[in-house]
């Protein structure tokens, strides 16, 4: 909840099922993409996808990101740009 209210990475997580239920795919994966970035952009990087991984589950994020997490190249990420990138190559399998 404290998340929710500073509007930090479990907020915008724990955010993006709700926000991509009922709209298209393309929409879908732009959408999730952005929030993910604005999410992560609170995180010190360089990062692993273990790191990312780690967080994402702490904070709860829902099934969705964990598979797209889950499909992310297993390396080091400079920025939340990277981490970006990586996700939607991954999202769209």
């Amino acid at each position: 909840m404290a998340d929710e209210q500073k509007g930090g990475l479990g907020g915008m997580l724990g955010g993006i099922g709700k926000a991509i239920g009922g709209i298209g795919d393309s929409a879908k994966e732009q959408m999730a993409i952005t929030m993910v970035k604005q999410a992560l952009s609170e995180m010190t990087y360089p990062v692993t996808k273990a790191d990312l991984a780690a967080e994402a589950q702490k904070r709860g994020a829902p099934t969705q990101i964990m598979d797209v997490l889950a499909k992310m190249a297993d390396r080091q990420y400079a920025s939340v740009d990277d981490v970006a990138d990586e996700a939607m190559k991954a999202w769209k399998g």
